[in-house]
This record gives C-alpha cells, sequence and structure tokens, in this order.
C-alpha cells in the first residue's frame, strides 16, 4: 500500500511539474478539473482513515504531541479544529461502509462525506438516499437534506419516547411520521 502511494505521489509531481493550464482547450481543462478532483478527494480519504489508525494505536505520543488532532495539524499543515474534523470524518466513514467506499472512489468530496456520515449516524436509513442525491446536489443542498434527515430522525426518536412515556402511542398510529422539512436557506422571503 505504502508502495502503491509513492508511486502515485510521484507519478504525480512528474504531472503537476510538466502541467500548463494555459495550454489546455477548455474541454479539457474540464475534465483535468474533474480528474483532479476525484483524486483529492480519494487521497483525502485515504489520509483521514490512516489518521484515525495513527489516533487509535497512539503512535502519535512518539511525535510528543499533545492529541491525535494536533499531531495530525502538525503532519498536514493544517489547524487543529481542521484535524480534528479529518479524525471525527474518518470514524464515522467506518461505520457506513457504502459512504466510505463512494469517498474512495472520489465521487464524495469530504465535506458530502461529512454531510452523509452526520445523517446517517442518526438514521442509517438515509444513507442511500443521500448518496444517490451527492451527484446532483450542490454542497450547500446535500448539507441541507441531510440536515433536515438528521433533525427528522432525532425529532421523531423523541416524540416517540415522549409519546411512549405517556402512554399515548398506539392508538391507530404506526409509530413513524413523515416530516418534511423546508430549510431556512430555501424559504422565499415574501415581498415587504
Amino acid at each position: 500500500m505504502c508502495e502503491q502511494l509513492s508511486e502515485l505521489r510521484r507519478a504525480l509531481e512528474r504531472c503537476a511539474s510538466s502541467f500548463d493550464a494555459s495550454a489546455l482547450p477548455a474541454v479539457l481543462a474540464s475534465q483535468v478539473v474533474e480528474e483532479a478532483s476525484a483524486v483529492e478527494h480519494m487521497a483525502s480519504t485515504i489520509k483521514a482513515l490512516a489518521a484515525a489508525r495513527v489516533a487509535e494505536t497512539e503512535t502519535w505520543k512518539n511525535d510528543g504531541q499533545r492529541s491525535p488532532a494536533h499531531h495530525l495539524a502538525k503532519k498536514t499543515g493544517t489547524s487543529v479544529g481542521d484535524a480534528q474534523r479529518e479524525l471525527d470524518r474518518a470514524k464515522r466513514l467506518a461505520k457506513h461502509p457504502k459512504t466510505e467506499a463512494a469517498a474512495k472512489a472520489g465521487k464524495l468530496s469530504p465535506r458530502q462525506a461529512a454531510a452523509i456520515t452526520d445523517a446517517a449516524d442518526a438514521d442509517p436509513a438515509v444513507e442511500d438516499t443521500l448518496l444517490a442525491k451527492a451527484g446532483d446536489l450542490s454542497l450547500r443542498e446535500l448539507e441541507e437534506e441531510a440536515d433536515g434527515r438528521r433533525l427528522g430522525s432525532r425529532i421523531l426518536k423523541t416524540d416517540t419516547r415522549r409519546c411512549s412515556s405517556a402512554g399515548i402511542c398506539g392508538h391507530g398510529t404506526t409509530g413513524r411520521a413523515a416530516l418534511t422539512f423546508t430549510p431556512m436557506a430555501r424559504r422565499r422571503r415574501s415581498p415587504r
């Protein structure tokens, strides 16, 4: 695995060192953006998963760092907060193999993967739906959809618990509710 990554890095270095964007026709430039984006997403996923492994083995302590996030931040030149988000994303990916596979294939950006796994943590049934929509929605739309589904799941669980403790569930209801959310960003303001 490490040898393959080293070979890939050398090949990418050769490509980058001779890359001249001004010489590309617009159509080819667009393809390069897509290919480079997929490579970036794959690399980010591999990095996050490897960093999570470093965190669980505690080898980060060998560098004298205060936490796995501090270790990752130092190694990658990012902030501790960003490093912690990477570690959290990797932990969630491990619980959602379909999203992990899509991220490893370069089909999801780190933020898309985070939005999907956040929602799937609350309700695993939404993972397939969000994965199917990820390619068609903007990041903002996907995050709003995931937030709505996550919030809906939490409300449903809270309402079901309250209903059960009050002894009023089961009177002709299925115990499930259909919830529709309109994110604030999508609501139109009425003219004044």
